[in-house]
């Protein structure tokens, strides 16, 4: 087995209970939301839900389907949702509406999406995730330029490495990294 598949399978919770799921009638209601033809020939191919939820799209398919088809919480797959870091911050944002800490570790773990959900989740500093969001020079700019509203002195070296970020960094603070 390959080390994705591998990594994959880990990732599905075996105390899953898929019982009220019943794929066929899942994939013919996302079809009447619009689901993309691609995605649904793929689901297809599986005989159970259980199957499906193995894929490494199944993240994305569960976040979908909570979005569009039955527009809440669906707590069954959360676990699979949460694993991966862009689709935790969607599930967050877009059906919880609010924090959705048993999956802030997963965020965390991606500066980028840990970045976007301190800004539109938390709507503040997220100390935890700092760690993370201070390695990139993107994140750490956004992070200084919308959590902070100041320069993040912790974060200009990282800053530095990116003449755009550096250079917007900058011209926002009116500073100039390394002179105090």
């Amino acid at each position: 087995m390959s080390n994705w598949k591998k990594d994959l399978k880990e990732t599905v919770e075996p105390s899953i209970d898929y019982s009220k799921c019943d794929l066929s009638v899942m994939i013919r209601q996302a079809e009447k939301k619009g689901a993309c033809d691609e995605e649904l020939y793929d689901l297809s191919q599986y005989d159970s839900i259980e199957e499906a939820m193995q894929h490494e799209n199944a993240p994305y398919w569960c976040l979908w389907y909570a979005v569009y088809v039955i527009k809440k919480r669906w707590k069954e797959v959360e676990p699979i949702i949460m694993k991966d870091s862009e689709y935790a911050f969607w599930y967050a944002h877009d059906v919880i509406g609010g924090r959705w800490e048993e999956a802030e570790p997963f965020i965390m773990k991606n500066a980028g999406y840990a970045c976007q959900y301190a800004r539109y989740i938390i709507q503040g500093r997220w100390e935890e995730a700092e760690p993370i969001i201070v390695k990139k020079a993107s994140s750490a700019y956004l992070y200084a330029r919308h959590i902070f509203q100041k320069r993040w002195k912790e974060a200009e070296s990282t800053i530095a490495t990116s003449m755009l970020w550096k250079s917007e960094y900058e011209k926002i603070f009116n500073c100039k990294i390394g002179e105090e």
